[in-house]
C-alpha cells in the first residue's frame, strides 16, 4: 500500500511538473513596462520639523507631479521612469511660492536621479521669469539644471530677455551661467 500511495504522488508529481511548466517571457513582452499609470498625480511631502515614532505633526508639499501616462521600467538593468505625454512638475519653495516646469515628454533615470525634459520645455518661476528650451536635464541630487540646446530666458523684473544656446542654473535661477548669449538687457545709469 505504501508503495502504491508512493508511486501516485511521484507521478501526479512529475505529471504537474510536465504541465506547469515554467512561463518565459517573448521577446515582446520584455519590452512591456512592468507597469502604466494614467492620470498621476503625486504629491511629495516632507515634515516641518523632525518626527519621533510617538509624535505627529503636519508636513507641507514640497512638490506636485502630474501627468496623463507614467511607465515604469524600473526592473530594466539601467532603470527609468518613462512619461511620453509631457508632465507638469509644480515645485514650492520654503514660503510655499510655485515654480512650475511643463515638458512634452520626460524620462527620470533612479540610478542617476538626472531627469530629462524634452519637447516645449517651460520654467516659470513665481516671480514670473520664464526659460524656454526644447530639452533640459535636471539633477535632483545637485538641485541643477542644464542644457545644451538653444534657449530663451525672460526676466520681466530686470527687463532681461536672453537667448543662447547653452545654459546650467540652480532650480530658483539664483546661480546662472549661459553660454552663446545675446538678448536685451536694461541698464540703469547711477550718479557715481
Amino acid at each position: 500500500m505504501r508503495i502504491a500511495t508512493a508511486f501516485v504522488v511521484a507521478m501526479l508529481f512529475i505529471a504537474c511538473n510536465e504541465e506547469f511548466k515554467q512561463a518565459s517571457l517573448t521577446e515582446a513582452e520584455k519590452e512591456l513596462p512592468q507597469g502604466v499609470v494614467e492620470n498621476l498625480e503625486m504629491l511629495y511631502t516632507e515634515s516641518v520639523r523632525p518626527l519621533s515614532v510617538l509624535q505627529s505633526d503636519s508636513t507641507r508639499v514640497v512638490a506636485i507631479l502630474r501627468a496623463d501616462r507614467n511607465e515604469n521600467y524600473e526592473n530594466r538593468m539601467f532603470p527609468y521612469q518613462l512619461f511620453p505625454e509631457g508632465l507638469h512638475l509644480t515645485f514650492f519653495d520654503e514660503d510655499n511660492r510655485p515654480t512650475e516646469i511643463f515638458a512634452d515628454s520626460a524620462i527620470y533615470y533612479s540610478l542617476t536621479g538626472i531627469v530629462d525634459l524634452r519637447g516645449n520645455v517651460r520654467i516659470n518661476t513665481h516671480d514670473h521669469k520664464e526659460l524656454k528650451t526644447s530639452q533640459l536635464y535636471w539633477s535632483r541630487s545637485r538641485n541643477w539644471i542644464f542644457t545644451e540646446e538653444p534657449f530663451e530666458f525672460e526676466n520681466p523684473e530686470e527687463g532681461t530677455i536672453m537667448t543662447g544656446e547653452g545654459m546650467e542654473f540652480s532650480r530658483d535661477f539664483s546661480s546662472l551661467q549661459a553660454m552663446k548669449t545675446r538678448g536685451i538687457l536694461q541698464i540703469s545709469e547711477s550718479e557715481n
